[in-house]
């Protein structure tokens, strides 16, 4: 449309301008038809235009403007000396050429044809053999030229038809191929776009100046940090160790005698200490050249954690019959021994200093078999008892012992609120132990006495209906304020399990040193000099009985240590019922 309006612009107002004086004469009727032309070319165009927003008129409306365009060019040739002086006899194998592209070869053939068959009334009439169609001046004298020239453009207008439509068939089967490869680019693309948005594993690729050009969904929460904000950075801005690992002693060596497997520690903006594992390979492009690599890297951090509890339950476990199994050895002779001194003491007049000697023995044989009945407990724990516990309950109750007990440190509780609308299926009395020894452990690293000393720090009783004596205050509410003795107990449910109670008791003191992290749950190991070494033990042993776990997490708010205590809300049916 926008070609034939260009066209019929461009000749006709040529033509006005080269014949002014002639075309102002519109008494001329090959004027007005001039002008006809004009006028009714661009009326048409805006119908046309109209018309193509329904798109059932598209096939309809290419035939007619087909049909349209062949009146315009034997309108035009006639009206500009015919065959013979005509400059526009060019504008008839214009719809050809469109009915070959816009609707079929059948269609340019039959419009070959309706323009042969003008060319031949034209030739007819200059030889005389119709009635004139224009002025008897254009007749020759010899046909000859006339018959040759009509021959000519005849057999073009079918040859262009023939050519122009195979040519179109040509065209309109490779659009098609463009369109259906563009259709699966497509949904390769989308394919490759989901099989990366699916993966659980980060992955992220890096040029040969290793910058970061592509980040998944899952780097991104792994790393916590968008893939717009590392787009472009250095591969050693966001993992150090791989960057120097990747990194070939000599610039024009190969990268791939690497080893495509790394390990190595991530801090995530958060605070949180990752251990990252990456596997590393060469990103290569169509023609099989290394452009970059790839690095795809997985958080091991929980693996990580649960083979080295793997590893100290296995230590604990040999410990364990090793030392019941002395523990009921020298549990006999410690009878004997405290037996026969307290007879001597019955018998025997003793002097001040020896009786006091002899109590010395005895006390000191007590504590021994206190210590090894600890530990009989801790070897042979009891059977769990599961059922429906208000935990928020328990853990107020709980606390609020501990702050009476201890009121120089600063206490505050952060507790879930579906504590406060459900009930978990948990051992009460395990979950206030392991509360009110972790509250213990944290009061002694802080070097805060309780009123009253005891050595084992005692269960203590809870009654029914515990008063508090005043609420607990948030972490937020003691931020920026000078707390020498500070404690923060966190109670809730793990966003990733939603059956698991998470319950973490962190302090302000010095922390637990990192070559002694390993050690603190093992049976008898204390920092302490008054301690058995059993209290962390126990909890250890009696948590892995629930089937949750202990460990020493990263500090949060507070620079010392933080125990996480993973407690699963509904057992196993095995180990309910044992």
């Amino acid at each position: 449309m926008l070609f034939r309006i260009f066209l019929v612009t461009l000749f006709m107002s040529g033509a006005i301008l080269t014949n002014a004086q002639a075309l102002s004469d519109l008494s001329n009727t090959r004027n007005i038809l001039h002008f006809g032309l004009i006028i009714s070319t661009y009326l048409l165009t805006i119908i046309y235009a109209l018309l193509l927003n329904n798109p059932r008129l598209i096939r309809p409306l290419a035939n007619v403007q087909i049909a349209l365009d062949l009146v315009l060019g034997a309108t035009l040739v006639l009206t500009t000396g015919g065959m013979r002086s005509s400059v526009f006899l060019f504008t008839l194998f214009l719809p050809i050429i469109s009915a070959s592209f816009l609707v079929s070869l059948r269609w340019a053939m039959g419009t070959a044809l309706a323009v042969s068959l003008f060319i031949l009334a034209l030739t007819l009439s200059i030889l005389g053999i119709i009635p004139p169609i224009l002025d008897e001046s254009l007749r020759l004298a010899d046909p000859r030229p006339i018959i040759i020239e009509a021959s000519v453009d005849i057999i073009f207008a079918f040859l262009l038809a023939w050519s122009s439509g195979q040519l179109a068939t040509q065209l309109g089967a490779a659009k098609s191929e463009i369109e259906v490869s563009r259709g699966d680019l497509r949904e390769l693309k989308a394919l490759n776009e989901n099989i990366l948005a699916s993966l659980n594993s980060g992955l992220m690729t890096i040029d040969e100046d290793a910058r970061i050009i592509f980040f998944n969904v899952a780097a991104e929460q792994i790393t916590g940090m968008s893939s717009d904000e590392v787009y472009g950075l250095d591969l050693a801005k966001v993992f150090p160790t791989v960057a120097r690992a990747i990194e070939p002693v000599d610039p024009t060596a190969s990268l791939s005698g690497i080893s495509p497997r790394l390990e190595g520690t991530y801090e995530h903006p958060a605070g949180e200490r990752l251990f990252l594992g990456f596997s590393i390979s060469a990103l290569r492009n169509a023609d099989g050249l290394a452009t970059g690599k790839i690095i795809i890297f997985q958080d091991l951090s929980l693996i990580k954690a649960l083979e080295e509890q793997a590893q100290l339950s296995e230590r604990m476990a040999a410990i364990g019959h090793l030392s019941a199994a002395i523990a009921h050895e020298v549990r006999n002779p410690l009878a004997s021994i405290s037996g026969s001194v307290e007879m001597l003491q019955s018998l025997a007049n003793l002097s001040e200093d020896e009786s006091s000697l002899m109590g010395i023995i005895v006390r000191e044989v007590e504590r021994l078999n206190n210590l090894i009945s600890q530990f009989l407990d801790y070897s042979r724990p009891r059977p769990l008892l599961i059922a429906p516990l208000d935990v928020q309950e328990l853990i107020y109750e709980t606390v609020q012992l501990f702050r009476n007990s201890h009121p120089s440190v600063h206490v505050t509780l952060e507790v879930d609120e579906v504590f406060e609308r459900e009930k978990m299926c948990l051992d009460r009395e395990a979950l206030q132990q392991v509360l009110w020894n972790l509250l213990n452990n944290a009061a002694d690293a802080l070097g805060a006495s309780p009123r009253t000393q005891s050595e084992d720090s005692p269960l203590p009783v809870i009654p029914q209906e515990y008063p508090l004596s005043s609420p607990l205050p948030s972490p937020e509410e003691l931020e920026g304020e000078p707390c020498t003795h500070r404690i923060d107990i966190s109670v809730v449910m793990d966003p990733r399990r939603e059956d698991v109670l998470l319950l973490s008791v962190e302090d302000s003191g010095e922390g637990v040193p990192e070559e002694l992290a390993e050690r603190i749950f093992e049976p008898f190991f204390t920092t302490r000099s008054m301690g058995t070494g059993l209290g962390l033990a126990t909890l250890y042993r009696l948590i892995e009985d629930h089937g949750g776990r202990i460990y020493l997490g990263e500090p949060r708010r507070l620079s010392g240590a933080r125990f996480v205590v993973e407690l699963p809300t509904t057992l196993p049916s095995s180990t309910q019922a044992s």
